[in-house]
């Protein structure tokens, strides 16, 4: 399994300061991910949460999916706001989570990661980060606001890329108007999901639909991040063999005998 592992913040960060808020939630969120990995069962699964509410004390969900709808926002429903603020919550959780997740060693304290700046940007104020595992350095920064309970983040920005900016309407508009020009496909920005990379919606999808117990049918040899993402959310791997003199094409065969009742889902 893909071993589990979180930037340490090492600079020194300003008591009450953004940087300090997102100093935080890093050490709670490798302290709880470490827990993961070392644990099973129950234990496993308190771990987990633990991870996620940490990232849910740092990140304004509210906030972010407000400013990714933009002025749909206030066209939709509170039942359809809080649908889609949820929707967005598991993926973002995911997706923050993933990214503390570096490199192949089992021992999280290997990945070093450092609060590189911190300066304000249009009245709010931005903590830069830099974690490297290694092998791979990525950049985060994080877009902070002063709240009265402490400093929230209402957007996140990996490698230059802002998620605020990524779900805009404008951009899915655009990627909707080359399909239809390009692939003569009719559709439309409501038709159109973008997001910083294929993890995040494979991290949706399945939050969406596993449960601790099921059963994840994955092709084998396989990206290993499907693997490692399914067992992060309790499911269980099943493999199912791709075999070079079948040109590594799945025998279905094969699959139909992996198939069991706990079975949810099938990546393909």
């Amino acid at each position: 399994m893909t071993s589990i592992a979180i930037a340490l913040i090492v600079a020194a960060a300003q008591p009450g300061s953004a940087s300090a808020a997102v100093q935080s939630t890093q050490e709670k969120v490798r302290s709880s991910l470490d827990a993961w990995f070392k644990s099973q069962g129950p234990a496993r699964t308190r771990a987990r949460e633990q991870a996620r509410k940490a990232v849910g004390e740092l990140i304004d969900f509210e906030a972010l999916a407000k400013a990714t709808l933009g002025k749909k926002w206030e066209e939709i429903k509170p039942a359809d706001r809080s649908r889609y603020t949820a929707a967005l919550k598991g993926a973002m959780e995911a997706n923050y989570l993933a990214k503390m997740r570096q490199g192949k060693s089992t021992d999280v304290d290997r990945i070093r990661g450092e609060v590189t700046g911190e300066d304000v940007q249009g009245g709010k104020t931005v903590v830069h980060t830099k974690v490297n595992s290694g092998e791979d350095t990525a950049a985060i920064d994080y877009v902070m606001e002063k709240r009265p309970k402490g400093w929230r983040a209402v957007d996140v920005i990996t490698e230059g890329v802002s998620l605020v900016e990524t779900y805009a309407d404008q951009f899915r508009s655009l990627i909707a108007s080359e399909w239809r020009k390009r692939r003569g496909i009719p559709c439309d920005a409501a038709n159109v999901v973008v997001t910083p990379g294929a993890k995040p919606v494979l991290f949706f999808a399945m939050l969406a639909t596993l449960e601790p117990g099921d059963e994840v049918l994955i092709p084998s040899p396989a990206f290993p991040t499907y693997a490692s993402v399914a067992a992060f959310l309790g499911a269980r791997v099943v493999p199912v063999p791709l075999l070079a003199e079948r040109g590594f094409d799945v025998d279905l065969d094969a699959l139909r005998a992996r198939l069991t009742s706990r079975g949810r889902m099938l990546v393909l």
